[in-house]
């Protein structure tokens, strides 16, 4: 993404807790793909070797970070919570993902401690956050089609909010699915207009 598109959402680069917010983001693309059949899935030994890189990587960016930047800010605890605060919002824009309870916790558990970590070489709530994250959209892909396949009523009227990167995380899984029925609801009708 570049800085004008990052601008242009609201997040300047010189925001403090960006540029780690973009190593943790560093640090997951290059997390190993889930294993498919026994048959594909990588060695033990190989998987080691890659979370040990990625390790690297991302200790590596957070010294360059603390060293190099412009603003040669530390990566404190203030730092890391505003770090991702600021990865689930670029992982997750719409907030439809993720719920408050998968937010709250990571939050809870990596927020304070995420610039020691990634200095430490420890990844591990990368995979943690990436494993969740595809198991919630597994979810609401399942949710998704099928709200998709049943009938909907257009006469009732309801509101949508198109732009959920201000909304709060959903709390509920009744919240989740409300917000999913009227992406679906607006999807259809626009398909048939």
């Amino acid at each position: 993404m570049s800085p004008a598109a990052i601008s242009a959402r609201g997040r300047p680069p010189g925001r403090r807790g960006w540029g780690l917010a973009c190593a943790l983001a560093a640090v997951l693309a290059g997390c190993s793909e889930r294993p498919g059949p026994a048959s594909l899935a990588p060695a033990p030994a190989a998987q080691r070797a890659a979370r040990r890189d990625e390790g690297l990587v991302g200790r590596l960016v957070a010294i360059l970070l603390e060293r190099d930047h412009y603003a040669r800010h530390p990566i404190d605890a203030a730092t890391s919570r505003r770090a991702l605060g600021i990865f689930f919002d670029e992982l997750d824009p719409g907030h439809m993902v993720f719920d408050a309870a998968d937010v709250q916790g990571f939050a809870r558990r990596f927020g304070a401690t995420l610039g020691e970590r990634l200095r430490a070489a420890d990844v591990a709530p990368a995979y943690e956050m990436r494993e969740r994250f595809l198991a919630r959209l597994e979810q609401r892909v399942a949710l998704a089609r099928g709200l998709a396949a049943r009938r909907f009523d257009f006469d009732r009227e309801e509101t949508i909010e198109r732009d959920r990167t201000r909304a709060p995380w959903p709390a509920t899984e009744a919240q989740v699915r409300d917000i999913w029925r009227k992406r679906i609801k607006e999807a259809v009708l626009q398909e048939r207009l």
